[in-house]
């Protein structure tokens, strides 16, 4: 299991500096700062052994170094799978341009925390109109009927389509 979360320059709530904290942009408060977030799941971890992952989903190139700088001062205590995720390249359908450089991102990360696991994506352009709508739910019924039906092809359970 993992444990998303969205990590933003900004101001924790009762504080005047900015840090890391937990937050989708273009947001820039919270009550949860990326240092907490991690005393979180640490803890939980600790806990009974389990073993919850998290992903970072970064937007902001002015993070990266932050967040990736804070993970290795608690990379003794992290024993848990780190994903970070980032758009650098520009989707199709004339999506908005990335705001992390790929070739940036990769090489702070081989820098600061070569173990994590990147989830490297692209842009996409916001807004549904009819017609993606209707993709949308051709590929969702594909899916649930194919996908999801086989997972539970060994159970005596009848399905409505």
């Amino acid at each position: 299991m993992m444990a998303e979360a969205s990590v933003v320059s900004g101001i924790k709530e009762g504080s005047m500096h900015k840090i890391p904290i937990i937050a989708k942009h273009p947001s820039s408060s919270s009550e949860l700062s990326l240092e907490e977030f991690l005393d979180v799941v640490i803890e939980t971890n600790n806990f009974k052994g389990r073993r919850k992952g998290i992903k970072l989903n970064l937007s902001q190139q002015e993070m990266v170094v932050p967040v990736l700088k804070t993970l290795r001062n608690r990379s003794e205590e992290i024993s848990f799978p780190v994903w970070l995720s980032a758009e650098v390249i520009r989707g199709p359908v004339n999506a908005e341009d990335p705001t992390i450089d790929g070739e940036i991102f990769i090489a702070d990360c081989l820098r600061y925390m070569p173990n994590v696991t990147l989830s490297l994506g692209w842009t996409t352009r916001y807004g549904w109109d009819d017609l993606r709508i209707s993709k949308f739910f051709q590929y969702f019924n594909w899916w649930s009927k194919n996908i999801l039906l086989s997972a539970f092809k060994d159970y005596n359970t009848q399905c409505m389509w």
